[in-house]
């Protein structure tokens, strides 16, 4: 799977001195440009008869070099130390010849749902308001089968007037696997795709005004696990974003169906579905409360394997930013699970710090 994907790479860079002139490519010097983050939690979780401590842990640890190498082409290297893991999370060549028409190959992020995955300067890992992403958006990784909401494939992606409307489309590879195509021998700790197959990853975003986006994704795909087991996974979402002065606000609304083949039989089908809001709001400059809704529905009419019907939870944080590229969050989650018949409620609210720093 990874051979196709290399050859792509070969031939973006073949192409590349193409679009430019020999005088442009003479003068042009490539770039080479290291940043990175690190999220530090410290955790407890307060249940019945039973409270949890979570030690300190490096939740994320990133490292990226990214560049150009001609006018046109620019390349990214993405690896990380998760929970103390080291895996290799991108690697991607870009084609940009115009505003218009990009083409991106390698390994890296799909262009699905937003609170997962993005594109914009309003949205990301690094700059989340929050020390975590919403419940149905961390679900919604194994629901379309990828391993850290990544795959390697090839995507188009493009801006229109002025890149107020901005598309993406991905022929993406879901690879079996510990982790991901580009991992070093050491597994990851995330979530395990065990099926392979083909996908297609879409979204539109839409910016009217400056610092206002809103958007939709589709996704589809297919996949088989083993000799017998075939799977057809569809999924889609809607979302808004803004971050006006002080105020940041982001709201999502995402579900999908998944079915199963046993033997070209349909062996099972279920719908999910989650939403979430959330809004932080810089009282000073260093001071940023934060609130957040969200609830996750993981099979419609019906429970998961642990006896839950539904998912929701509160979020209250207070940000501290110690200096631009530092910042101290807490966050409290007040969780609450919709039980099944005959199974009992659990009170596990979670408290949690994070130590935040860029570089």
């Amino acid at each position: 799977m990874v051979k196709p994907v290399v050859i792509s790479m070969l031939v973006c860079i073949l192409i590349a001195p193409c679009k430019v002139s020999a005088q442009e490519q003479k003068e042009f010097t490539p770039t080479l440009k290291w940043s990175g983050f690190t999220h530090m939690w410290i955790g407890y979780v307060q249940r019945d008869n039973l409270d949890v401590h979570y030690g300190f842990i490096p939740r994320y640890v990133r490292l990226k070099a990214s560049g150009k190498l001609t006018p046109d082409v620019q390349f990214a290297i993405q690896a990380s130390y998760d929970k103390g893991t080291p895996a290799l999370l991108d690697v991607f060549l870009s084609y940009e010849p115009s505003p218009f028409f990009k083409v991106r190959v390698g390994q890296f992020p799909v262009p699905g749902i937003k609170s997962a995955v993005h594109s914009s300067p309003l949205w990301g890992t690094a700059k989340m308001k929050l020390n975590d992403r919403p419940t149905i958006a961390q679900n919604w990784n194994s629901n379309v089968a990828l391993s850290g909401f990544r795959s390697g494939g090839v995507m188009l992606y493009g801006g229109i007037t002025d890149d107020k409307v901005q598309y993406f489309a991905m022929i993406s590879m879901p690879h079996a696997g510990p982790n991901y195509y580009w991992n070093p021998s050491v597994k990851s700790p995330r979530y395990e795709n065990d099926e392979n197959g083909l996908a297609l990853f879409t979204r539109l975003e839409f910016r009217p005004v400056k610092n206002v986006e809103t958007g939709l994704s589709f996704h589809t795909g297919s996949g088989t696990v083993g000799d017998t087991i075939k799977t057809n996974r569809n999924s889609f979402s809607v979302y808004f974003v803004t971050q006006y002065q002080k105020l940041y606000f982001m709201t999502e609304y995402i579900a999908g169906m998944n079915k199963q083949f046993l033997n070209d039989i349909k062996d099972s089908e279920f719908s999910y579905s989650g939403f979430f809001a959330e809004t932080a709001y810089k009282i000073t400059p260093k001071l940023e409360p934060t609130l957040r809704y969200d609830y996750y529905i993981p099979i419609k009419d019906a429970f998961d394997a642990i006896g839950y019907k539904k998912y929701s939870n509160i979020t209250v944080g207070l940000n501290y930013y110690v200096f631009k590229n530092i910042a101290l969050m807490t966050n409290y989650v007040m969780r609450t699970e919709d039980p099944a018949e005959g199974y009992s409620t659990i009170h596990n609210d979670l408290f949690y710090v994070q130590l935040r720093f860029k570089y």
